[in-house]
């Protein structure tokens, strides 16, 4: 699978669940962070992806997904708060704050 993240932005404009991705705000070893809208509630947000490269790695998944629901459980005013989490079809990880 090619890692499209590679690219300056190889997700812009990518739909994931509910989220079109926008510019791509920051990156680290596992994903990548873009901006995001939510035209549906006129929202912004925040998209973390895994990294295509790790699609298939399932440490790295099991990570991913284990960030997701530890972030779904945490409440705090200065706190990101999750919106949504899935799989796309083609195996994207996300997680929408």
């Amino acid at each position: 699978m090619d890692d499209s993240h590679s690219t300056p932005d190889g997700l812009r404009d990518r739909v994931l669940g509910d989220f079109v991705l926008r510019e791509r705000l920051g990156e680290g070893g596992f994903g990548a962070v873009y901006r995001a809208e939510q035209p549906r509630l006129s929202r912004e947000a925040v998209v973390k992806v895994l990294r295509a490269r790790h699609v298939h790695n399932a440490e790295a998944r099991e990570r991913f997904v284990r960030e997701a629901r530890l972030a779904g459980r945490f409440e705090h005013p200065f706190a990101a708060h999750l919106y949504d989490s899935n799989a796309e079809p083609d195996g994207t990880l996300w997680i929408a704050m």
